[in-house]
Formats: C-alpha cells, sequence, structure tokens
C-alpha cells in the first residue's frame, strides 16, 4: 500500500496494524474518526503526510519511527498524543492546548526538529522527551512545569537557549548534559534539586547561580563544563559532590560559602583555579578535591578544618 483512507481504527486491538509498511506514504483520515490506536503507523517509512479530523482524541504513539514524516497538523480536540520518537525528518509541531501530558521519549531521535510549542497545561517534562534532538536551538517550557526528567533534553547538540518556568522544582540527572551550545540558563529560585550529570559537557556555559533553596550539589552536576567562568553558589550550600565541578578550564575563582561543610573528591579537579576562598565552617576536604588544578596560586583555610 501507499495510500489508505481511515475511519474506522480506535480501538487498541489494531494496535501496529500497519507497522512497518515501508511503502506507504500517505494516509487520508475520514470525518469522525476519534482516534489511532497504539503505534498504528510505526515503522512506516515512507509515510509523508496525512490528515487528521477535527475531534480526534488519542493519537496513542502511531507515528513512532515515521522517518520521512515532515509535517503534521493535530487537530485542537486531542488530548493525547503519545511518542513521536524516530521521526527524523519533523520540523515543527504544535501541540494543542487540551494535552497536559506527554510520553516519556516524546520525540527522542526527532534530528530535524527545530521548532515546537508546547501546551500551556504541561506539568511536567519527562524522560527523554528530547533527547538527542540535534537541530533544536530555543525553547520556552509553559509556566505550570515543575519537574524536568531524565535526559529531558540530553544530546540537544544546537540547544542555545531555554526559558524555564517560575516554580520548577526539580531537575533530574542527566536533564541538559552534552548541550554543546547552551551558553546561558537562569535556574528560578523555586529550584531545590538538580541531579547528577544535569549539566555535564555543557562546554559552552558561561556562568551559572545556584538557587538559595539548593543544600547539594550532586555528583558530576557541571563536570566539562569547559567555559564555565562564574560560578555563585548559594549561602545554604552544605555539601559538594564528587566531580561536581572537575574540568571547568575557565574557573578562575571560587569562594565556598560558610554553610559547607563537606566537598568531596575531585569536586573541582583539573580546573582552572588560581584561588580558592574556603570559608569558616567547612569540615572535611576530600582526597584529591582540587587535584589537577596547575594554576592555583593562593588558597585560603579555615579555622575549622581539623
Amino acid at each position: 500500500w501507499d495510500y489508505i483512507k481511515t475511519d474506522f481504527f480506535t480501538r487498541d486491538y489494531f494496535a501496529y496494524i500497519f507497522n512497518n509498511c515501508t511503502k506507504l506514504s500517505q494516509v487520508e483520515s475520514a470525518d469522525g474518526l476519534k482516534g489511532l490506536p497504539w503505534r498504528m503507523f510505526n515503522g512506516c517509512t515512507a509515510l509523508e503526510s496525512i490528515t487528521l479530523p477535527d475531534g480526534m482524541t488519542i493519537m496513542s504513539s502511531a507515528f513512532t519511527g515515521c522517518s520521512a514524516l515532515q509535517s503534521l497538523s493535530i487537530p485542537s480536540t486531542v488530548t493525547s498524543i503519545g511518542s513521536f520518537e524516530g521521526c527524523s525528518s519533523l520540523i515543527e509541531l504544535v501541540i494543542p492546548d487540551g494535552v497536559t501530558e506527554l510520553s516519556y521519549e516524546g520525540f527522542k531521535d526527532c534530528t530535524s526538529l527545530t521548532k515546537i510549542t508546547l501546551p500551556a497545561g504541561l506539568q511536567s517534562i519527562p524522560q527523554s522527551l528530547f533527547e538527542n534532538c540535534t537541530a533544536l536551538t530555543s525553547l520556552t517550557i509553559p509556566d505550570k512545569v515543575m519537574v524536568i526528567g531524565n535526559k529531558a533534553f540530553s544530546g540537544c547538540t544546537a540547544l542555545e537557549s531555554v526559558s524555564l518556568p517560575p516554580d520548577l522544582a526539580t531537575i533530574y540527572e542527566y536533564a541538559f548534559s552534552g548541550c554543546k551550545a547552551l551558553k546561558a540558563i537562569t535556574l528560578p529560585q523555586s529550584v531545590s534539586g538538580i541531579g547528577r550529570y544535569a549539566f555535564s559537557g555543557c562546554s559552552q556555559l558561561g556562568s551559572i547561580k545556584l538557587p538559595p533553596a539548593m543544600i547539594i550539589i550532586n555528583e558530576y552536576t557541571f563536570q566539562g563544563c569547559e567555559n564555565l567562568e562564574t560560578v555563585q553558589l548559594p549561602a545554604g550550600l552544605v555539601t559538594i559532590n564528587k566531580n561536581a565541578f572537575s574540568g571547568c578550564k575557565k574557573l578562575k575563582k571560587i569562594t565556598i560559602p560558610g554553610a559547607v561543610q563537606t566537598i568531596n573528591e575531585g569536586a573541582f579537579a583539573d580546573c582552572g583555579l588560581q584561588e580558592v576562598v574556603l570559608s569558616e565552617g567547612l569540615i572535611s576536604l576530600a582526597n584529591g578535591s582540587f587535584a589537577g588544578c596547575t594554576l592555583l596560586e593562593k588558597v585560603t583555610f579555615p579555622t575549622t578544618m581539623k
């Protein structure tokens, strides 16, 4: 088949019905169609266009692996879209405001995606939502989002800017890892947790100001941020974990707040540090905390260290 017209595929027992129909290039959906079953057109690598009727509500990851699909107009009545993983030719998409939840890996490996409009009611960015979207350059995350999941933007190598919502609470591990073009990001005051490796390999990131609610910087959070020159640590910070800032070659000075009690192994290893100020209150400085800082000239030690 290279063309079909659908008007009755609305139940899950039609899941995968056109799976790997690699010559199917065009689909016309009849009026009255309410939904597309789970992975209905999965692997239809020649599918370039599809017309969806008004009134449809469910799409159920119908187009995963449709690598020739460049554009799609989603009806405003749709409330669930599922995943578009592997739609490597998809360039632009507007998700209706009726959608409040997106699937994990929803746009993973959509390597041509340059523009996407997220619905206003969205409350979280799920795991790997935009992983390896290598053409995506900017994104505004809706105001109601409170969580950015694991690997949500990992490998988005062209991502230069992202606007975070005001009430964001948590950024999970690897969320922005490998975003090599990301030059700046403003973390809302509401953020209290950032997972390990969250910004690792963001080699163009120039500065970061951590929110006051953060008490722990996790392992490898900013590892390999080679152009990071300025770091502002919150006054209430207690622990800086293993390799948190290792490999930050342009970081020349760091002042550790007085609430910090522990700096763990390799926290600032291989940095370009010239001066380190360790404030009163620090108790533990682990092995190799500043190993490989070959430019280090001055260190101020607190009396609280024994």
